[in-house]
């Protein structure tokens, strides 16, 4: 859930020609909508600002809480954020960032 619109079509393009396979969300409550009905989702790439009251950060520990299985990649160019600030195993990707680097995060995660 990439906020900008150009980044989301290069991020989604980088994901693909990795081999993933991209579901967007537009928002955090799409995304637990989307994640609560397909539990093949293996991944979520998100923005910490993005629309609607809850952002990438507290999404990715929501996401954890639920399913502690599913890898998280959070990405910001407004802020740094510490490791301990992830859910465990949560990843960490600062904007501007390549294709290569997104697909390490998930490598890494």
């Amino acid at each position: 859930m990439e906020d900008q619109p150009l980044l989301r079509v290069h991020a989604n393009l980088a994901l693909e020609e990795a081999g993933y396979t991209v579901v967007e969300a537009g928002d955090a409550e799409e995304a637990l909508a989307v994640l609560a009905t397909d539990p093949d989702v293996a991944a979520v790439f998100t923005d910490i600002r993005m629309p609607g009251d809850v952002d990438g950060l507290e999404l990715a520990h929501r996401l954890h809480a639920d399913r502690p299985d599913l890898k998280v990649i959070v990405t910001s160019g407004a802020e740094q954020v510490e490791k301990d600030a992830l859910p465990p195993g949560g990843v960490f990707v600062a904007k501007p960032y390549t294709a290569a680097e997104i697909a390490r995060a998930l490598q890494d995660a």
